[in-house]
């Protein structure tokens, strides 16, 4: 799939079986520069998101469950089988991997996944968001 606009995403090719790919930092920079429009899915803990997540990052638990995901669909519109996701978790776990594995056994199609986690982007210097409230 080229960089682009994800509306009009060509339908998923059982034969090939492309369902998830894995992205180094460089390539996820011009992918999320390149599609505005990918859902941006953060797969750590809740205190870790609130405390640096990427900009337009979605809080997604990586305990999610497959029905939780179907009901992430009926509940946000943008939530949908044709859209392109891109996620992310930290560097010393796999849970980007197992939640990605989750979404295409749901039949989401377009998965990408970032090696390396947010680490590496924070050491990179490339920004970053915060909700954590200070006390």
């Amino acid at each position: 799939m080229k960089p682009g606009d994800v509306e009009d995403l060509p339908p998923f090719d059982p034969a090939t079986q492309q369902t998830m790919a894995r992205m180094n930092l460089a390539q996820a920079e011009h992918f999320l520069e390149s599609n505005p429009k990918a859902i941006v899915l953060d797969v750590r803990s809740r205190e870790d998101y609130d405390t640096a997540h990427l900009s337009g990052a979605v809080f997604f638990p990586f305990d999610l469950k497959k029905a939780s995901i179907e009901a992430a669909q009926k509940s946000n519109p943008d939530f949908t089988k044709k859209k392109v996701y891109f996620l992310y978790g930290s560097k010393d776990n796999f849970y980007s991997i197992e939640v990605a594995l989750r979404l295409i056994a749901s039949g989401h199609q377009h998965i990408f996944v970032l090696t390396g986690g947010i680490e590496d982007w924070i050491k990179k210097g490339l920004p970053v968001m915060s909700t954590a409230t200070v006390q």
